[in-house]
């Protein structure tokens, strides 16, 4: 269970990483995914904090390294719908008895 002091961290983090991550976003349907994203980076990425007095600059570099993870996911996954729709499309036909 998380303490309420650490639940109102949080929340002030959420506070001012939800809107820099949502004006970011292309698809605002992406953004519960990207934040879970950042928090879980953020929760595994603690103790190698140097120096606590970067811990909000760390945070946004963060927010800003799952943001260009998360494009490069996205443009991945629409090269690959692209080529699928692409790969099977039939092609033109010619009916060489209608001539």
């Amino acid at each position: 269970m998380i303490s309420p002091s650490a639940r109102g961290v949080w929340q002030e983090i959420d506070g001012h990483l939800r809107p820099f991550v949502a004006r970011r976003l292309a698809d605002p349907n992406d953004l519960g995914d990207v934040m879970q994203d950042v928090y879980v980076r953020i929760q595994s990425g603690l103790p190698s904090l140097r120096d606590a007095e970067r811990f909000g600059p760390w945070v946004y570099r963060v927010a800003r390294s799952a943001l260009v993870d998360h494009g490069r996911s996205r443009q991945r996954q629409r090269l690959a719908v692209g080529e699928e729709v692409a790969g099977g499309l039939p092609g033109p036909t010619t009916d060489e008895d209608d001539s």
